[in-house]
């Protein structure tokens, strides 16, 4: 009996110690784990982190990108002396003449000739379109040059249809189809403009010596051709030879002119 319970005791022994020792391995091996997922986490933080700073200095390139575009849309701007707000109406103003000269050129000719007064003001919105600074800009320099084809068409048909229909024999250029267009003085500094300077404009006569055409038509404004001010909005009457009135107004100027300098007086 004696013998028999040391036996008993022996095994309680060796199996107390065997599960004493799975235990130790299974928590070792709970160690390896936890030890191998905490690595592998400090791994991707370190991705991410990465990946954080990779988006962050994106992010300051893109903003430094945006400042350089504004900064240099902010100068454009200022050559044709305009805001982002000028260009919204401009280009509001863009918009609503392409639709009215999309709707006249689908028009029969009957129909052109019962609403000529609609293409005479669309030629006149035209001219002021073509002469406004804005234009300058690349979002419109090509598209408001590309109306002016269709627009010449227009006025060209209905030209025409005037003549046949009211039987008027007289050039183009002296009908009353076309209303006078207007101008609005810049300064000295900026724009150099003077009634020569303004004369000589593409958009205007593309001619100097037309000057006193200008002169003639804004009388009621213009004492001295010589002073003109900014903010003035001159009347520019079509394109056309100097009339006998005009040739007298441009001889009385040079001859005064000359009398001042004669008396040195100067300019």
């Amino acid at each position: 009996m004696k013998k028999l319970l040391i036996i008993l005791l022996t095994l309680v022994f060796v199996i107390t110690g065997f599960a004493q020792e799975k235990v130790k391995m299974k928590y070792e091996d709970w160690q390896k784990e936890m030890a191998s997922w905490t690595a592998k986490r400090d791994e991707l933080r370190a991705k991410l982190d990465a990946l954080n700073n990779e988006v962050n200095n994106l992010k300051r390139q893109l903003a430094e990108k945006d400042a350089q575009i504004k900064q240099t849309q902010d100068a454009i701007y200022a050559l044709v002396g305009t805001t982002p707000e000028g260009v919204n109406e401009y280009r509001q103003k863009v918009a609503d003449f392409e639709r009215r000269l999309n709707e006249l050129s689908r028009l029969s000719n009957e129909q052109l000739y019962e609403r000529r007064a609609e293409v005479e003001k669309l030629y006149n919105d035209y001219q002021a379109l073509k002469s406004d600074k804005r234009v300058a800009l690349s979002e419109f320099y090509d598209k408001v040059l590309g109306f002016e084809s269709q627009v010449n068409n227009l006025i060209t048909t209905v030209r025409a249809l005037v003549k046949t229909k009211e039987g008027q024999v007289v050039l183009a250029e002296a009908l009353v189809l076309v209303k006078e267009t207007t101008y609005t003085v810049g300064t000295w500094k900026k724009d150099r403009d003077c009634l020569w300077n303004i004369a000589k404009k593409p958009t205007i006569y593309d001619n100097p010596f037309l000057w006193p055409k200008i002169y003639v038509a804004n009388r009621d404004k213009i004492k001295d051709p010589d002073l003109i001010y900014p903010g003035w909005v001159l009347k520019i009457p079509p394109k056309a030879e100097l009339t006998k009135e005009e040739k007298r107004a441009a001889n009385a100027y040079y001859r005064k002119k000359a009398e001042k300098q004669q008396a040195g007086g100067g300019m």
